[in-house]
């Protein structure tokens, strides 16, 4: 065998190793879905939470709440070749369910989550005794 195989054989291999690379790169979970960037911030009333959704449509978000656990998720439309997105978070205390209000503009959704009356900060008078 002459050298010029030997270089044939191993152009040859790194092909078949980058091409490998290539497709587990691909198929990698990672890539298949990303997770939003959430800014959160909570008052005595409420919790408000921002997600940074860019090229997203308001129909293609969708929003759930089960026990204390939020789930933001979505998936562009089949012709965008974007990954579908997802989150999920676990709440810091109750929250009124049906009050929930959901807000999108300029790729920017805005949830404010009511508190529930029970976490509610209530301020106790302290009597002198």
């Amino acid at each position: 065998m002459n050298s010029y195989n030997y270089m044939n054989m191993a152009w040859g291999l790194l092909d078949e190793v980058l091409n490998a690379f290539e497709q587990d790169v691909q198929s990698a979970p990672l890539l298949r879905e990303w997770r939003p960037r959430i800014n959160a911030w909570e008052s005595d009333q409420a919790l408000v939470l921002e997600a940074e959704l860019p090229g997203v449509e308001p129909g293609q978000v969708e929003v759930g709440i089960e026990g204390d656990v939020l789930t933001l998720q979505g998936k562009p439309d089949q012709s965008d070749k974007r990954p579908q997105f997802g989150r999920q978070l676990k709440l810091p205390f109750a929250v009124e369910v049906d009050a929930v209000k959901a807000a999108f503009a300029n790729g920017i959704l805005t949830l404010t989550l009511p508190k529930a009356a029970a976490a509610q900060r209530r301020l106790i008078a302290v009597d002198a005794a």
